[in-house]
């Protein structure tokens, strides 16, 4: 009790405050950027830490991380790109409130729900540590199999059209996700040759080219119906109305909060499948599930809540059993180590003062994260009235840069725009956008852990009696079962209530769709993906059975989607609207072929030429207005943003930006 008392009064030093608010701030701007993650930050500040207290610096990782928690929220709410991948059930909600002109609302509860998960995570490592540390133990490989094939059922509930497109989708995200060298026999699965293509597919890479590219190439589609994503609208007592709907319906942020804390203590689950999972539960709990995906708040708060307080819970392993919960957590193993600070129960017995300290701090971050949003979401949310013209060729920037500095490698960025350019065709398509991103974690058949379980080895046949008879397990399989079927059962049970579902949104040609590609977007659409699952099953016939039966299954699976598209498609043979013709000519296509451009001249003319050339390309091309006069600012700013990023990552982050061969070869370059 006497170190609990110390932690609390010794929060709230003035230093110790000020480290918080400032490493918040910090991490707030990080993970708004697109491919910028709490992981990333807190790696780059853990050296900073050398110079500091055992103290400060892990109050200054706590606030980093919950911070970037927070900002990741803001890029997914006003330009349909999250920040880290723990933001991806955020873009459901919040971008579709943006575009009703409610940005600063989204923002807001963001903001609110953050500080309550913050809080509630916080409260839990204070004061059931290790109770729950000692549950997470109970959970082993048949455990983390059957949380993989509930986190995989999701994909039903999360496809609000075609299940076999949305079924479809989540297979093929999970396809991608088996590239690199496979967990079981150190087997390379589908690296075609290339060596960089045996670490696999970056989670976040693949996350920002499905997230950041199709939405700027669908800004471009519009530019000519509209100038700016949304109008702002000033709201007066936003902050009030917000905090009006959570106390008066407080279950949503409680059981979010609660399903946050509960997945962010497994290890090697986190944020991203804690605020699926709450996003899923609120949706199957809501007496309103048709306004989810529409600009519902209650979504918005059941993703960001769970994704903050599953930050905070994946510090209980990490501090009571040196087990870390998430990749944060991982990198601040690092840093109590590098203090001299040995998780366990003799960092609570010989520093207690200082563990507590850290613990009340990660309930402050939760009332810094709410003022911040506060004060800054008025402003944030002006974002989304920038000219398309320059709001779109700056997504597609940033998400090469946030690609390349992850680690520093030019493939990664041709992995982000393959990705993102596949997704856009899929978009239009009308696979569901929201089914394929979580199958594209690459860790989807780690976490499975099927590779460990009793019988693996020996068998399919011998696989049961490693899945089936402990009680967690059989939970599990109930979840999971009742999850599969909640598409049928929530049909049945919004046909009593009065409630229709849209269905697929399916309709005939009219004639306002004279102006736009047609297309049997099923027939079209089973081709596309049938290629995609051919390509997956030849190249992993024959095979070791451990290494190859996921990418196997993945890929049957899709041939079986592909197969029952392209018989509806045929059956029904009504064209589908899915572009305008002169925008996709005019406007997409040249873009699409300026994202490829940029990927040959990147190590060619280096990072700051390309930049020049092909941003400001891209501005020009996009505006309204196109004068020489024009030409000169846009390539003028142009060439001021690629200077700006080049000097601040060269030398905050340290990112190696290419040069460029053609230029050294001329004796410009270095």
């Amino acid at each position: 009790m006497e170190a609990f008392l110390d932690g609390l009064l010794g929060s709230l030093q003035p230093h110790l405050i000020f480290t918080l608010v400032l490493s918040s701030f910090v991490g707030a701007i990080v993970g708004a950027l697109p491919g910028l993650t709490a992981t990333m930050a807190v790696a780059l500040l853990v050296p900073f830490t050398f110079a500091l207290s055992p103290t400060t610096g892990l109050v200054a990782i706590v606030g980093l991380m919950q911070g970037a928690l927070y900002g990741d929220s803001v890029p997914a709410c006003l330009i349909n790109t999250p920040g880290t991948p723990s933001a991806i059930a955020t873009t459901f909600d919040g971008f579709p409130l943006t575009q009703q002109g409610k940005g600063q609302f989204a923002l807001i509860a963001s903001g609110v729900s953050s500080a309550g998960g913050a809080l509630v995570g916080g409260l839990a490592l204070l004061f059931v540590s290790p109770p729950l540390a000692e549950f997470s133990l109970k959970f082993g490989p048949p455990e983390f199999f059957w949380i993989g094939i509930f986190g995989l059922t999701m994909i039903a509930s999360l496809s609000t059209g075609s299940m076999f497109k949305g079924l479809a989708g989540g297979a093929l995200g999970m396809l991608v996700s088996t590239i690199g060298i496979a967990p079981a026999g150190a087997v390379t699965r589908f690296t075609f040759g290339n060596p960089g293509l045996q670490a696999g597919v970056n989670v976040v890479v693949a996350l920002v080219g499905l997230f950041a590219v199709p939405q700027a190439l669908k800004m471009v589609e519009e530019i000519r119906g509209k100038v700016q994503i949304a109008e702002y609208e000033e709201h007066r007592g936003v902050l009030r109305e917000v905090l009006e709907r959570v106390v008066l319906r407080p279950l949503v942020l409680l059981r979010s909060t609660l399903i946050g804390v509960f997945v962010g203590i497994l290890p090697a689950a986190g944020g991203p499948i804690a605020s699926l999972v709450s996003y899923n539960e609120a949706i199957r709990w809501s007496k309103n599930p048709e306004e989810f995906g529409k600009g519902s708040v209650d979504g918005v708060i059941a993703a960001e809540s769970a994704n903050n307080s599953a930050a905070t819970a994946s510090l209980i392993p990490l501090l009571t059993l040196g087990i870390p919960g998430s990749p944060p957590a991982a990198i601040a193993l690092g840093a109590l180590l590098i203090h001299g600070l040995r998780p366990g129960q003799d960092l609570f017995e010989f520093s207690g003062d200082i563990v507590y300290t850290f613990m009340w701090s990660a309930v402050w971050a939760g009332f810094v994260i709410l003022v911040f949003s506060v004060m800054v979401s008025k402003y944030l949310t002006r974002v989304a009235t920038l000219p398309v013209h320059y709001l779109a060729p700056a997504v597609m920037l940033l998400s090469i840069i946030g690609s390349f500095a992850i680690r520093n490698n030019v493939l990664d960025v041709a992995m982000m725009i393959i990705i993102g350019l596949v997704g856009y065709a899929l978009d239009k398509l009308g696979f569901q956008s929201r089914a394929d991103r979580p199958g594209t974690d690459p860790r989807a058949d780690r976490r499975g852990r099927l590779r460990h379980l009793p019988g693996a080895g020996r068998g399919p046949g011998e696989l049961s009696a490693g899945v089936l008879p402990r009680p967690i397990t059989m939970v599990m399989i109930v979840l999971t079962l009742l999850s599969a079927a909640w598409p049928w059962i929530g049909k049945r049970i919004a046909r009593r209530s009065g409630y229709q579902h849209r269905g697929s949104g399916r309709r005939g040609v009219t004639m306002d769709d004279r102006r736009m590609i047609r297309v049997n977007t099923d027939l079209l659409g089973g081709l596309f993906i049938g290629l995609f699952g051919a390509v997956g099953l030849v190249g992993s016939w024959g095979g070791r059975f451990n290494a190859w039966i996921f990418p196997r299954v993945n890929s049957i699976v899709i041939l079986a989607m592909a197969l029952a598209l392209i018989v509806r498609g045929v059956v029904d043979a009504r064209s589908k609207t899915i572009m305008p013709r002169e925008n996709a000519t005019r406007l997409v296509l040249p873009m699409m072929a300026g994202l490829v451009a940029y990927y040959f001249l990147f190590t060619r003319l280096g990072f700051v030429l390309t930049t020049t050339l092909l941003f400001g390309g891209a501005m020009f091309m996009l505006s309204t207005r196109r004068t020489w006069q024009r030409a000169v600012v846009v390539f003028g700013v142009a060439a001021v943003v690629a200077g700006f990023f080049y000097v601040v990552f060269g030398e905050v982050f340290y990112v190696p930006w290419p040069t460029g061969t053609w230029l050294e070869a001329l004796g410009l370059g270095r």
